[in-house]
């Protein structure tokens, strides 16, 4: 089977599916629409994973171009000659999939896609209805999603549904202590974020939340890993309440190194605003980190009060500040939820198990497809 894997630009998380079609019988022609991301780890392809390229990937997709860009899509397509194209998210590389003409098309949904532009964009709602009135098969990381594309009409019995996961090796409980000691917090009580610092993912409501509970609990301590365009107010935000002591700002850590921060951490805390699955959260839970989350459906999937972790009311502040002081004063339930978190990562997100899916996903649309010109003849 020859599969093209159309995506958006450079993340971890393609990197990952690519990684995981390599332990599959496919060939893989690997199609990157844009070249903005910058990741800091070096990486290669798995030897059935080609990368391909077309004169616009060195610039940012516009949709004035959008002609020209169909017009070199077609043509990649009918030179490359797969037999599945795998797409995503579904408002942009879906769409231009859909657009092209090809079938049969696996449309993945990144979550931010159906969950928020939907929501809040006319076009990209318009977009995506497009995409799955042409998408034989789609690919979704939680019930949210599954859910919202079924409120547009999209049969559930060809929706596939599997968390993106993570690598059990890999992401593991351990001491942390060096770098616990290198930050010179060795005796605190260390709370984690690794959102990106945008408006979607809520480290403004965490930041402000956190500076009233360390005013309460001389104990607790905030690292943030990543970097976005909320960063510079947020640093000037904890410089103007005189916490630049008790808040330490990282920046991107490569995949490689970023496993001994959570083992370094007490709690996880994400005051994201909409999340499928976030992959943060499980390799978090992975870690045996007890999370703190905001109480949106995506997280509610996963993190289970009085069972596993914390939610609190989404946006809340005061509500996210009670609760950072209430952890910080519950070190055997942070100990148990970390370790019940461990269990249920093991049980229902192994991205070795889950991946496997895609191989099931490319099959169901071909059959799907096959089905519909044996009855149009």
């Amino acid at each position: 089977m020859r599969v093209l894997y159309f995506y958006r630009d450079d993340t971890v998380h393609d990197r990952r599916f690519m990684d995981a079609l390599g332990n599959q019988p496919v060939d893989v022609i690997a199609l990157r629409l844009e070249n903005r991301v910058k990741i800091m780890d070096s990486w290669k392809p798995p030897g059935n994973v080609s990368l391909i390229s077309w004169s616009r990937t060195e610039k940012p997709f516009r949709w004035s171009y959008l002609s020209l860009f169909m017009k070199e899509m077609k043509r990649l397509t009918r030179d490359n000659n797969p037999d599945v194209i795998h797409a995503g998210p579904v408002d942009l590389c879906g769409y231009l999939a859909a657009r092209s003409g090809f079938k049969p098309l696996v449309a993945m949904s990144w979550g931010y896609d159906l969950l928020v532009n939907a929501e809040k964009k006319f076009f990209s709602r318009n977009r995506i209805r497009y995409t799955l009135d042409r998408t034989a098969i789609l690919i979704g990381d939680c019930a949210a999603v599954s859910d919202k594309a079924s409120r547009y009409g999209f049969p559930a019995e060809r929706i596939i549904t599997f968390p993106w996961g993570v690598d059990l090796n890999t992401f593991r409980p351990g001491s942390g202590e060096k770098v616990r000691k290198g930050l010179g917090w060795a005796d605190k009580i260390i709370l984690l974020s690794t959102r990106s610092m945008e408006k979607l993912y809520g480290c403004d409501v965490l930041v402000e939340a956190f500076i009233d509970a360390a005013n309460r609990d001389d104990r607790l301590c905030l690292l943030m890993l990543g970097n976005g365009s909320q960063k510079n107010h947020l640093m000037q935000k904890v410089t103007s309440a005189g916490k630049n002591d008790r808040v330490k700002f990282i920046g991107s850590i490569p995949e490689t190194e970023i496993t001994q921060y959570f083992q370094a951490s007490d709690i996880y805390i994400s005051a994201s605003h909409s999340d499928g699955s976030s992959v943060s959260l499980l390799q978090a839970m992975a870690c045996g980190v007890a999370p703190l989350v905001s109480d949106i459906p995506g997280n509610r999937e996963w993190v289970i009060p009085d069972h596993n972790g914390w939610l609190f009311e989404d946006g809340n502040s005061t509500a996210l500040s009670a609760l950072m002081c209430q952890t910080a004063r519950s070190p055997q339930l942070r100990s148990q939820y970390g370790k019940t978190a461990r269990l249920i990562v093991q049980k229902r997100a192994d991205w070795e198990v889950n991946s496997r899916k895609l191989g099931d996903a490319y099959k169901q649309a071909m059959n799907y497809q096959l089905g519909l010109v044996e009855k149009s003849c």
